[in-house]
């Protein structure tokens, strides 16, 4: 096969490829599992458990929920 047609056929492969990813990026399961796939490392990163996450979310939203009741009085 000539070489510029191999070349050719490449480019072809390439770009059908970089369409199935552009494809899977943008469908909401792939999102939420790269999301996840994030947090996970993060947790890893910092030495961080899941239930040192739920703990950190629930004060969090505890302290917005108990701003928001101040506000209102």
């Amino acid at each position: 096969m000539p070489i510029l047609r191999e070349y050719q056929q490449l480019q072809e492969q390439s770009k059908s490829l970089r369409e199935q990813l552009i494809s899977f990026e943008n469908r909401e399961d792939f999102k939420r599992e790269s999301a996840f796939n994030r947090l996970k490392t993060l947790m890893a990163d910092y030495n961080e458990s899941a239930l040192d996450v739920i703990k950190l979310v629930n004060t969090e939203k505890a302290s917005a929920s108990l701003r928001l009741y101040v506000r209102s009085e």
